[in-house]
């Protein structure tokens, strides 16, 4: 009887070590699995609906950014930009221009960019640019999204469900 409870109480033991040692494994392989893009920069298009409606813009690497104001694939604007840290200042080229410089503040978190505006005197800039951008192919970035997501729920409920708490 004494043997059949040792060895109840060491398989519980066994039991309960393997649950803590998956539940641990599993955590630590969530935060590695949701990584921001490895696309930190601005370059490359940027889709944006605000006030005037869709806007697309395109950060080129040679400092110059241009804009299409209805998205319909026309540049309207050119602009010059220099990032600076955490800055960017646009000063227009061609287009429907703004005589000076506008400096904002930028927010890239890889999947989404924001610009908000720090000192700029063109209201149709500001208009344009202030604001939320994403990549032309953001529905495809957040089924990507959801997809990590859902195999991290699926691995909570595994473990929880399956006794290991």
């Amino acid at each position: 009887m004494k043997t059949l409870k040792l060895l109840f109480v060491l398989i519980s033991i066994i039991y309960a070590s393997s649950c803590n040692n998956n539940k641990t494994k599993d955590k630590a392989s969530a935060s590695i699995e949701i990584t921001q893009p490895n696309d930190s920069t601005i370059l490359g298009e940027w889709k944006h609906i605000g006030p005037i409606g869709a806007v697309k813009i395109h950060f080129k690497e040679n400092g110059i950014v241009e804009i299409d104001l209805e998205d319909n694939n026309s540049i309207d604007i050119i602009s010059n930009y220099i990032v600076r840290s955490d800055t960017i200042e646009f000063l227009d080229k061609e287009g429907k221009s703004c005589p000076n410089s506008g400096v904002y503040k930028i927010y890239n978190r890889g999947y989404t960019v924001a610009f908000d505006v720090l000192d700029d005197l063109c209201n149709g800039r500001i208009k344009s640019t202030s604001g939320f951008w994403v990549r032309p192919n953001y529905i495809e970035q957040i089924n990507q999204l959801n997809s990590i997501i859902k195999k991290q729920m699926i691995k909570n409920i595994f473990y929880t469900e399956g006794g290991c708490i």
